[in-house]
């Protein structure tokens, strides 16, 4: 009983940053940002600048899960990204690490007659083992 308490406090101590984070950031309308561009955004660095910032599960290397995460990036003017989500994955632990590396590269804004704009952009992360 002891540990179920300490587990329940632990939880909701843990769940209180999350929820100030979520409170302390504006939300962001994927209906703002456009799909198509004539400049679509580019990672700063290029593909090596996202391999950098990717961590491989160790719950996956364990089970031996492999695949392509496809994550959906909300790029700001500035090429910050606003916000990521999943549009295709076949693992969660996957998932979690492709959003965490997509939203830590800054990219170079996408255009629209040499202004730059807010783009979405689909960002293929792929895992393979070894």
């Amino acid at each position: 009983m002891k540990y179920f308490i300490l587990t329940m406090v632990l939880l909701a101590f843990a769940a209180l940053p999350a929820s100030a984070q979520d409170d302390a950031k504006p939300k962001v309308d994927p209906a703002d940002y456009l799909e198509e561009v004539e400049t679509p955004p580019q990672i700063v660095g290029g593909l090596s600048a996202l391999r950098e910032h990717i961590v491989y599960p160790e719950a996956a290397v364990k089970e031996k899960i492999e695949g392509t995460v496809i994550v959906q990036a909300l790029i700001g003017i500035d090429g910050k990204v606003d916000d990521v989500t999943i549009l295709k994955s076949n693992s969660d632990l996957l998932s979690d690490a492709a959003l965490k590396a997509v939203g830590m590269v800054d990219f170079t804004p996408g255009k629209v007659d040499g202004k730059a704009v807010k783009t979405k952009v689909a960002v293929p992360v792929k895992f393979t083992l070894r």
